[in-house]
């Protein structure tokens, strides 16, 4: 080796970089526990190796020079691993069995690849290192954010998370510090390498060969079942689980080969009606209602009514996931109402974000569960006209609206709310004039005078509740937006409204202190701030939507309310593991399912029935209420009735028979389940197979 004056100088950069890092958080690299020690002295070794490697210029006549080369380009791949996983809170010690030589493979799969094109150790190394430190971390804020890992289907979400992600804090953690550490190292390890002298022969072998092994790979894993069958497959009931146990590359790897969705078995489309004919068969439908309760439903009393439907962001009743007690109940109004209305829990197939997945199964029928694990709906399948019940309402006459105070794009919902046939969105574009919108897009630092100047241009000082619009100004805005239909089409024209809100989204350490009025959690343990703010604003949801109820009784035509929320809230961990008695990644999947279930509420200024439901799904949540609104039942519609009394919850976590036995679709196989089966070839030829769909059935 040799060096050079500028050779020493450019040296200092990197090592400089590393030890600033390690400096700057000493005092919690050292207290880390466990391994941060290790860590500590692991970055002041990074540096040292990271000055070496710039600071003298490697021989590359030398004999061994080659060995230097390729022993650089085998240990990059496993650096990189290293880093990945202490940014997913692992060392590679932790991960089970030797899961650390799976997620090894897969990055050196991806090595070969790269080097398969450039034929250069040094670009493979520079182009990778920084990919998979990119990764690591998306998932490191990934997890933190919406409480599961990064996975294949999240890429299509990007634009919907840019606009919350503002409002979260970052911090450099120590992971993050010796994650950079390590890539900076072997980043600069590589940066002087250059190809030894080889034959022409020797180059295209040194290349051809990587690329086989990446096509002999890429076809047994994407092309065959040889993989799943030896076990590689995605945990899909909990997705943090398997990136925690198995490791961040693999499973996202194995996620991948869930993108594309294949053709049930059995699937042919000229079959599909008669097939669902003959499971509807030719008795009375069954009322999801009776069904529930056991008896006792009313046929509907009144035909056409106006509907408004409230999803409500991130409201749930967290009771049914244990006991705990507060110093006063956050939904009173809703506990009061339990004689006058019907009420329950739903299951749905998202925990702590997913909104729009929720929407998709309410509005649709279709479950998620069918679907690739962890998609979006509304990104990735929704591309054409899509029939539903919005579709049904409007060949009724109603005029359709969506309302959500936010970012109109979120979701892809302008295109989707189009495809399913809303006349009218508003967002939070429609709502305010362009300034405000624009202040409130850059508000942080600018909160509290955002806040003043709505309050003077718009006379309500309680348009914001944190940093969202609140629960009562919105279901202000959706009276005013019925009101104008109403005198705009007169008050015969029936009237459906979709409202998603905003207030009670993550995260929920926005402006703690502000409110006095707080739900306080006691007798537990540890303490749990974020939760008590979640319980505080659903109290405030609770009060609005008293305001809402007391406003449609005076209402002139008859009208049905269905409030529900979209998903419970992600807060902490250890909350969820002292009332549950132990932490999520160790509840069972039957357990877990507590976590997967909302509180719903309907109501209405007539007669319908009341009673409580304890299993219901979201799938089926839309085709109770049109049964309660007295609608006509599309034959896709009365194959879901008829499929509730076998199978009441279906999410993609999982779902409960009629006897409360819980299943797994996954490892159950649908099948093996004729009922299953078919629900998953009607949904493929609603959603996937556009071109074939059979629409008589779906409309």
């Amino acid at each position: 080796m040799s060096w050079t004056k500028r050779s020493v100088i450019l040296a200092t950069i990197p090592a400089v970089i590393i030890l600033g890092g390690a400096l700057y958080k000493v005092k919690e690299l050292v207290a880390f526990e466990p391994g941060g020690v290790l860590m500590f002295i692991g970055c002041i070794c990074a540096a040292v190796i990271a000055w070496v490697s710039v600071a003298f210029v490697p021989l590359f006549e030398h004999k061994r020079y080659p060995l230097y080369v390729v022993a650089v380009f085998f240990a990059a791949p496993m650096i990189n691993v290293m880093c990945v996983e202490r940014m997913n809170g692992n060392f590679l010690s932790d991960l089970w069995q030797i899961c650390w030589l799976d997620n090894y493979c897969v990055a050196l799969l991806v090595y070969f690849l790269v080097f398969a094109i450039s034929g250069s150790v040094r670009i493979s190394v520079l182009t990778l290192s920084p990919f998979f430190f990119i990764f690591g971390l998306a998932n490191m804020y990934v997890k933190e954010f919406k409480g599961g890992p990064l996975v294949p289907m999240d890429v299509g979400s990007i634009a919907t998370a840019t606009t919350v992600a503002g409002q979260f804090s970052y911090d450099l953690g120590v992971e993050v510090v010796f994650a950079l550490s390590l890539t900076i190292m072997i980043m600069t390890m590589s940066g002087r390498l250059k190809m030894p002298e080889r034959s022409r022969k020797i180059k295209i072998i040194s290349r051809v060969a990587p690329l086989a092994v990446v096509g002999i790979m890429a076809g047994l894993f994407y092309g065959t079942d040889t993989f799943v069958k030896l076990g590689y497959k995605p945990d899909f009931f909990n997705q943090t689980r398997g990136y925690e146990h198995y490791g961040a590359i693999l499973n996202f790897t194995e996620n991948t080969r869930y993108l594309r969705i294949s053709k049930p078995s059995g699937y042919d489309e000229k079959e599909l009606e008669e097939k669902t004919r003959q499971a509807i068969g030719t008795e009375e439908i069954p009322s999801i209602v009776e069904k529930a309760l056991s008896g006792g439903a009313a046929e509907a009393s009144v035909k056409n009514p106006d509907i408004i439907v409230v999803m409500d962001e991130a409201f749930s009743d967290l009771s049914i996931i244990g006991d705990f007690k507060t110093n006063k109940d956050p939904i009173p109004f809703m506990n009061s109402m339990k004689d006058e209305t019907l009420q329950g829990y739903a299951y749905v197939s998202v925990l702590g974000s997913g909104t729009s997945n929720t929407e998709f199964e309410f509005l649709t029928g279709n479950s998620m569960t069918f679907l690739a694990p962890g998609s979006n709906a509304y990104q990735l399948y929704v591309k054409t006209r899509q029939p539903g019940m919005v579709s049904k309402l409007k060949d009724k006459g109603y005029r359709t609206q969506a309302l959500h105070p936010y970012f109109k794009a979120n979701w892809n919902r302008p295109a989707v709310y189009k495809d399913m046939g809303f006349d009218e969105y508003k967002a939070i574009e429609d709502m305010f004039d362009d300034d405000i919108v624009k202040d409130y897009t850059n508000s942080i630092g600018i909160y509290y005078s955002l806040r003043k100047k709505l309050e003077e241009r718009y006379g309500d000082k309680n348009i914001i509740l944190r940093r969202y619009i609140s629960d009562a100004y919105d279901f202000k805005e959706l009276r005013k937006m019925h009101n104008k239909v109403q005198k705009e089409a007169g008050s015969k024209k029936p009237y459906f409204m979709f409202n998603v809100t905003m207030q009670n989204h993550s995260p929920y350490s926005l402006y703690a202190g502000e409110d006095k009025d707080v739900v306080k959690l006691k007798g537990l343990k540890g303490e749990y701030p974020k939760t008590e703010q979640y319980l505080t604003i659903v109290n405030k949801t609770d009060k609005a939507l008293k305001k809402l109820i007391d406003y449609y009784r005076t209402a002139t035509r008859p009208t049905i309310v269905l409030f529900f929320g979209d998903h419970q809230p992600f807060i902490e961990k250890d909350f969820y593991k002292e009332v549950m008695g132990n932490s999520m990644s160790d509840l069972s999947d039957e357990e877990k399912m507590k976590c997967y279930a909302t509180r719903f509420m309907v109501w209405a200024n007539y007669d319908i029935p009341t009673g409580w439901i304890d299993n219901i799904s979201m799938n089926y949540l839309g085709v109770m209420l049109m049964q309660m609104a007295g609608m006509e039942l599309s034959p896709y519609e009365q194959f879901l009735a008829k499929l509730y009394e076998e199978y009441p919850v279906i999410t993609a976590m999982g779902g409960f028979d009629a006897s409360g036995k819980y299943f797994s679709v996954e490892e159950d196989g649908v099948v093996k389940n004729p009922e299953l089966n078919l629900y998953n070839q009607l949904i493929y030829n609603n959603l996937i197979d556009t071109d074939k769909r059979i629409d008589r059935l779906f409309r």
